[in-house]
């Protein structure tokens, strides 16, 4: 297995492929219509092959991104290949055998189509949940009520807190950088303790308390 360091360099390279292709893609989407409206020189960049790499380029990403967002979550990757190679095999292989190529143009912008107005969607309805949920703080009484869920965990000082065992080093850290993962995914930052074989967690959001975000990452946390 993958020490502590070395996971998180690996998350972070990643991170930064991701972010680099995602770029790339955006600006040529952006770009070309841009061009294509005001009748700008598009220098042989409206081209199928060109659209059709932007395209490649941009759902690598997006699988990326999922990679990273879901790494704890083994079986939910394996699920989103499978829909995306049987997604191809229908739109670029089937589809166009039954009824002539000019129909591939239908699954390759589908999908972006789908990301650029379901991800709007989704980002808008995350911002407005956590303005009125997520990032308000919970009252004590909800915090104690809900810790009969959470095996392990104590609620001291408005910070619920944990410590994690393992039987090696290694172990613990192995168990520290999925913390890590998690947290990225839950947008938490808890504080991360590691002593030997022993990694003591605290949740809290910061001048805030214990939010429902937090109860959230904490039950996940136990899972993992």
């Amino acid at each position: 297995m993958l020490s502590f360091w070395g996971m998180a360099q690996t998350f972070q390279v990643l991170n930064r492929i991701k972010q680099a292709l995602l770029l790339v893609s955006i600006v040529y989407f952006y770009g070309l219509s841009i061009a294509l409206t005001f009748h700008f020189p598009t220098y042989g960049l409206d081209k199928p092959i060109a659209f059709a790499v932007a395209g490649v380029v941009f759902l690598v990403a997006i699988i990326l991104e999922s990679g990273l967002v879901w790494w704890h979550r083994r079986r939910s990757i394996g699920w989103i290949v499978m829909v995306i190679l049987c997604y191809a095999i229908l739109g670029f292989v089937i589809a166009p055998l039954l009824y002539g190529w000019d129909i591939v143009w239908i699954p390759l912008l589908a999908p972006l189509a789908v990301v650029f107005v379901g991800g709007f969607i989704v980002v808008y309805i995350k911002i407005i949940h956590r303005a009125f949920s997520r990032s308000m703080k919970l009252s004590n009484d909800t915090v104690i009520a809900a810790l009969p869920g959470l095996p392990g965990w104590e609620f001291l000082a408005d910070t619920l807190e944990k410590t994690f065992r393992s039987s090696s080093y290694t172990e613990a850290s192995d168990f520290m950088a999925r913390a890590m993962v998690l947290a990225r995914t839950h947008h938490r930052e808890p504080e991360l303790i590691l002593v030997r074989r022993a990694l003591k967690v605290r949740v809290a959001t910061p001048d805030v308390g214990v939010t429902q975000a937090d109860l959230e990452y904490v039950k996940e946390l136990n899972s993992i």
